[in-house]
């Protein structure tokens, strides 16, 4: 009975995430994308936006709204990504191996979406080749 309890709060948490981030992502790119379409080809009209003592013309504004959503788009995406290596992360680590894991090869791989220097070991990318290929998509 108490097996049944731990592992029924595991089960649609991490794939909601990532997929909900990866649709707003995809989302926000296609806005981004409308966005600058709509704009091509237009002369950018002369004047100012004027807000609360603040004053950016409507190039800048253009370019902020271009950046802001450009920004959205990468965390998303990130998001995504970051929540399926952690998922994997912890399938990787409950999977018998041949071999046991040391702690410096478990502590390099959970470090790595948030510490590029582990990349640069290359014995965990031996034990651990899926992580680091969805770590670098992050970076």
């Amino acid at each position: 009975m108490m097996e049944k309890q731990a592992l029924s709060g595991v089960h649609w948490l991490g794939p909601a995430t990532m997929l909900i981030a990866l649709v707003t992502g995809v989302l926000l790119a296609v806005a981004h994308h409308l966005f600058y379409r709509s704009l091509h080809e237009h002369e950018v009209p002369s004047g100012d936006y004027e807000v609360a003592l603040f004053a950016a013309s409507r190039q800048q504004t253009n370019t902020a709204i271009g950046t802001a959503l450009a920004f959205a788009v990468r965390s998303a995406l990130a998001l995504a990504v970051s929540s399926a290596f952690v998922q994997l992360f912890w399938i990787r680590l409950g999977a018998t191996s041949r071999r046991p894991l040391t702690l410096e090869h478990i502590n390099t791989a959970f470090s790595v979406p948030r510490n590029v220097f582990t990349l640069f070991n290359v014995k965990s990318w031996w034990r651990f080749p899926l992580l680091f290929t969805l770590a670098l998509t992050v970076w």
